[in-house]
Order: structure tokens, then C-alpha cells, then sequence
């Protein structure tokens, strides 16, 4: 019996020390006149980083726009995706993530998204909330 508890010790110890990484959540929000937008960024002590970007039409007719562009431009680079089409409800969805070993996201820069659809373009600036 006194051989078995240190071993269960030290795989509980290594379960509690592994559950244990924190991270740093931020959201960063912006509209235009026809859009709204939020990147969601979750940065995790062992250089991982989740960015889960919202977009979602404002304008009338959303069930009938056909598909739309997108360009995110932050301090650590930027992504984008063509040919998305929105959800049902106005809304359009995704999430990314890397191991981001020298390029995070900054919690106080500025975020710029620019939208294109239907021969319309425009941009907005997201704020840290």
C-alpha cells in the first residue's frame, strides 16, 4: 500500500498540473452601416491562439445575398476568406487557430476588417471591448 499511493500522487499531481495552463481572452467589436463584426481571441500560456470571427448583415435581404468576402488585419499579420456565404439568420461564423510563437495578437491594437459583397466594400475598425 505505501508503494502505490506516492504513484497515485504523482499521476494526479501531473493531471492538476496540466489542467492548469491559463490563457487571456479579449473581444474586439466594430459595425459599418451594413455590418457588425467581433474577433473573439483566446491566447493560452503555451503560445496557442483561437480567433473566432462573427460577422453578421445588417442590411435587408440577407437570405438573398449569394456569397461575400472578408479581410481581418491586426498587428500580427491578418487572414481572410472569399466566397463565404452567411447562415440563415444574417450571420456568418469561423474560428482559426495556431501556435502563435512570436506573433500574437496585441489586446490594445486595432483590429481592421474590410467586407466586400454584391460590387459594395466597406471597412471597420474593431475596438477592444
Amino acid at each position: 500500500m505505501i508503494r502505490i499511493m506516492p504513484a497515485l500522487s504523482l499521476v494526479f499531481l501531473l493531471i492538476i498540473s496540466g489542467c492548469s495552463s491559463s490563457s487571456d481572452a479579449f473581444t474586439f467589436t466594430g459595425e459599418s452601416d451594413n455590418w457588425t463584426a467581433e474577433l473573439k481571441v483566446t491566447q493560452t500560456t503555451d503560445d496557442n491562439e483561437k480567433q473566432h470571427m462573427t460577422l453578421q448583415y445588417k442590411g435587408e435581404n440577407a437570405k438573398n445575398m449569394e456569397e461575400f468576402s472578408y479581410t481581418v488585419e491586426t498587428n500580427a499579420g491578418g487572414f481572410s476568406a472569399g466566397d463565404v456565404v452567411l447562415g440563415e439568420n444574417g450571420v456568418y461564423e469561423d474560428t482559426a487557430e495556431a501556435n502563435t510563437t512570436n506573433a500574437k495578437v496585441n489586446k490594445n491594437s486595432e483590429v481592421k476588417v474590410i467586407v466586400e459583397w454584391d460590387n459594395h466594400t466597406e471597412n471597420m475598425i474593431l475596438k477592444k471591448e
